[in-house]
Formats: structure tokens, sequence, C-alpha cells
């Protein structure tokens, strides 16, 4: 019995041999995938958008809100908000342009 249980792992050898060799080669083609890390939590196309660094008002720093359409920050409090809004958050001049948008008529 202590021959077979030998023999069954002389067997497994090369077949260990080619399963460290493909995670070897794995691991290198890995090595060369790039990656981005976005500090933005937004998984939205507009993941290359740089936000200001200060409020668009007062030109500040701090706890800034984002507006997920164009570059400004502000402040809660200068846009008279007394928290950052759990939702997305436009500012005015996106928002307008939002709601005039030339609506695009499907074809039939």
């Amino acid at each position: 019995m202590a021959k077979k249980n030998e023999s069954s792992k002389h067997e497994n050898e090369p077949k260990k041999k080619v399963m460290e060799e493909e995670k070897r080669v794995l691991r290198s083609e890995v090595k060369k995938i790039p990656i981005e890390i976005s500090s933005s939590s937004s998984s939205s196309s507009d993941d290359d958008l740089k936000h200001e660094d200060n409020c668009y008002f007062c030109d500040d720093g701090g706890k800034l809100i984002c507006c997920e359409t164009c570059p400004k920050v502000v402040h809660p409090k200068c846009i008279g908000l007394k928290k950052v809004p759990k939702e997305d958050w436009y500012c005015d001049e996106c928002k307008y342009k939002q709601q005039n948008a030339p609506q695009t008529r499907l074809r039939s």
C-alpha cells in the first residue's frame, strides 16, 4: 500500500509543476496590467474630473460638496444647506444646462 501512495505522489508532481508555472506566469502578467486609482467615489464616466480645492463662493477649503458634472466645489453653508447631501449634487449652472439642454428625438 505504501508503494501505491508513493506512485500517486510521483504522478502528481508534473501536475504541481505545471500549476506552479501557470501561477508564476499569471502573476507576472497581472503585474503588467495598468491600474488607475481615482480619489472620486463616483463610478460615472467623469472619473477624470478634477475638482477645485477651494469653495467657489468663499475661496476657503474644508468640507466641500463636489458638483457631479463640473470642477466646482462649495461649502454646504455657502449654498444654504446645513449638511452635505447624501444624493448627487449639481451646481446651479450645471442644473440650468441640464434643464435647458435640447431634447433629442428618437428615430423610429
